[in-house]
């Protein structure tokens, strides 16, 4: 971008959002044009790729959600408690995740992603410093689920669409390297756990896990604003068609009717387009399945094949390498392949379906392991290509308002399948049957997808037309 672009693009910007704006270190002569102060963004081309840092080393902090298997477990013997009761902490985690992300989009366009970040950060860092003195397991429950569940929503989903507003070109290779943290942190976290809580015991070790969750402020702190930026297709391989008419995405309308108006106008719309809605759906299901096994895997193989604990505290690492794997390499043939993303996602799910239903049928570690491997393969589209889908259906300036109306669907999902599970575990002392479940789940999840992708194989073109209800 030469100079006279950021010019441009920095004096708009001063005079729409002078509170919003980060002033860089130039030369006085150029600060001014007559009585005009101006901004300018240096470095952009090198920024973003910090910015692409700090979505990694916050998706690496996101693996603290994969430990809960580690607690899960614990926390039982601990409490003396009910495995539908233990449950509650997945659901409580999912309800209060998936339900703020609605309200995480009108306050980011409001505030800023930066100030939206730092104060999920904080969330999360007190959830876990006050789980660590719970005298109970209902403000175990309580506390890890309510303040992780809300940070995470306030952190992690501002991360998860960010990179989209700082890179015009390769948006899905940012996306992928940054998301691919959540890989990492899914190796990591479980053993670093699993160490912490075996030398400080779960209580210290919720505490040092705490510190840690304090870097998601820092890395919020790098998000910059560059509001003005605008990227163009998001993919070589479509384009977005939907008109703005259709969801006012101006968002001026906020400004003449008053901003919750605005808001619940913006969701009835999103709520009129089909696909969009079909999707929502999909991800429900996808994400009460994924909840189901979360939450439970570790207590279905050590139930199933009888082997020891410390064996199975590596199962989720195992889970997330095959997560990180599937990132890297989902996201980069995703990038050069001509193939239809919304396909994409129907073959990846359905192979994570077939893997979680196979995880009960041979009960032995290594079989059921490679299984739960192909699982977390089949699960990555919830991750990398979930913006991608979305500025399919509604274009990049509802990208936050659709992420958090999906994370709707997705809490409905995620908090209900966990207790469910937990339940028809009581009832049938047989980890078995919750494993059926979660893979029932994948298998209506793609069916429901079938009429979107018959229409976008006869269309024979790559540029999804957005049809109405």
């Amino acid at each position: 971008m030469t100079e006279d672009v950021y010019r441009t693009v920095a004096e708009a910007n001063c005079a729409t959002r002078p509170d919003r704006l980060l002033m860089t270190s130039l030369p006085s002569s150029r600060h001014s044009r007559g009585s005009t102060t101006w901004c300018q963004m240096d470095h952009l081309d090198q920024w973003r790729w910090l910015v692409v840092g700090a979505v990694f080393v916050t998706s690496f902090l996101f693996g603290i959600e994969r430990t809960m298997n580690s607690y899960y477990v614990e926390l039982i013997d601990y409490f003396e408690a009910d495995s539908s009761v233990m449950s509650l902490i997945g659901s409580v985690f999912y309800i209060f995740f998936c339900f703020t992300g609605v309200f995480v989009s009108p306050i980011s366009d409001r505030y800023g992603p930066r100030i939206v970040t730092m104060l999920g950060g904080a969330f999360v860092s007190i959830g876990l410093l006050g789980s660590a003195f719970a005298p109970n397991v209902y403000l175990f429950i309580a506390m890890f689920g309510i303040f992780l569940g809300s940070g995470f929503a306030m952190s992690f989903l501002t991360m998860l669409t960010i990179t989209v507003y700082y890179f015009k070109e390769k948006p899905l290779l940012a996306q992928g390297v940054g998301i691919s943290g959540v890989g990492v942190g899914g190796i990591v976290m479980p053993i670093l756990v699993k160490y912490l809580n075996s030398t400080f015991t779960w209580r210290g070790g919720l505490m040092i896990t705490s510190g840690l969750a304090l870097n998601i402020c820092v890395c919020g702190a790098l998000l910059r604003p560059i509001d003005s930026l605008q990227v163009g297709s998001p993919t070589q391989n479509f384009e977005v068609t939907l008109e703005k008419t259709h969801l006012r995405p101006d968002r001026e309308h906020e400004k003449d009717e008053g901003f919750l108006i605005g808001f619940i106008q913006s969701f009835k719309a999103l709520m009129c387009i089909r696909p969009f809605v079909l999707y929502s759906i999909q991800s429900l299901f996808v994400q009460g399945s994924c909840s189901i096994l979360n939450v439970h895997a570790m207590a279905a193989v050590e139930s199933l094949s009888g082997a020891d604990d410390i064996l199975v505290s590596y199962l989720m690492s195992f889970y997330s390498l095959a997560l990180l794997l599937s990132i890297i390499l989902i996201s980069a043939f995703a990038h050069v392949s001509a193939v239809e993303p919304l396909l994409l996602v129907q073959i990846i799910f359905a192979m994570g379906g077939i893997g979680m239903a196979m995880v009960p049928v041979f009960p032995n570690f290594s079989a059921m392991t490679a299984f739960i491997c192909l699982h977390g393969f089949g699960v990555s589209p919830t991750l990398n290509l979930v913006p991608i889908m979305l500025l399919k259906f509604v274009g990049q300036d509802n990208l936050r308002l659709s992420y958090g109306v999906l994370f709707v669907f997705c809490g409905v999902g995620g908090s209900a399948a966990p207790f469910l599970a937990g339940v028809l575990y009581d009832h049938t002392k047989n980890y078995a049957n919750s494993m059926y479940l979660g893979g029932a789940g994948f298998a209506l999840s793609v069916l429901l997808m079938v009429e979107p992708c018959l229409k976008t194989i006869t269309r024979k073109r790559e540029t999804w037309q957005p049809y109405f209800l």
